[in-house]
């Protein structure tokens, strides 16, 4: 039978961004589709994705459940066999290089999961791997995402309950290059609220289960795919 994945994109106040992130997804062939969950936004961009992006299904949240809970509304709507999870934020993306990863994911069922590692980080964050491991860019089976969300984790701590679901269970991981840029908080929202908001997602994620955090840090997802590994 053939595979198919889902791409579930979560937006929160991110009209200024979504659009460049959705040209290039909706652009990928072996997509079954994409879904964009705005997740409780003020600004225009469940308009702008309504109106510029028809192909795209879209959820609307009346409330701000957080990127944990708007993934799953999205998860539960997608049919894909495998489930692509991108940012909204993203800068650089190209589907040359989404297609090639669902492909590959295609071809190696042995491969559990694919995380996108992102490009030019600084190198507090590449110090601690963190462009690395706590990724919102990954391709993984349905069957496992919805396995990971049915825990009660919240906010930003579905990475970190990812991760560990995996090396629990003994599941083959792998991290890719990608060309994929974040966009700092400090950018978006000013550089002391900015701030502020990282430290309360690192603390949200770290109280998850702090233990996993510092080895997910030292030993998890140490093997690069490679163009040999086809």
């Amino acid at each position: 039978m053939k595979k198919t994945c889902s791409c579930v994109i979560p937006f929160y106040n991110e009209e200024k961004r979504i659009g460049a992130v959705l040209s290039q997804v909706i652009k990928v062939k072996n997509l079954l589709e994409v879904i964009a969950v705005g997740d409780g936004s003020n600004d225009h961009g469940y308009e702008l994705v309504k109106n510029k992006f028809p192909q795209v299904k879209l959820v609307s949240l009346t409330q701000n459940l957080g990127k944990t809970g708007a993934v799953k509304k999205g998860v539960d709507l997608a049919k894909g066999d495998y489930i692509l999870l991108l940012d909204a934020d993203l800068l650089g993306v190209k589907k040359e290089e989404l297609e090639y990863l669902v492909g590959i994911i295609f071809q190696r069922p042995s491969i559990d999961m694919i995380i996108l590692k992102r490009t030019h980080t600084p190198l507090g964050s590449r110090l601690v791997r963190s462009d690395l491991i706590f990724s919102g860019e990954r391709i993984l089976k349905k069957v496992d995402l919805e396995k990971i969300l049915s825990f009660p984790i919240t906010k930003y701590q579905l990475e970190i309950a990812t991760n560990k679901y995996m090396k629990d269970k003994n599941k083959f991981v792998y991290w890719y290059q990608c060309s994929t840029k974040n966009t700092p908080k400090a950018e978006k929202i000013g550089f002391l609220r900015g701030y502020y908001d990282e430290l309360k997602m690192k603390v949200n994620v770290i109280s998850y289960d702090w233990q996993s955090y510092f080895w997910q840090i030292l030993f998890f997802c140490r093997k690069q795919l490679s163009n040999q590994q086809e």
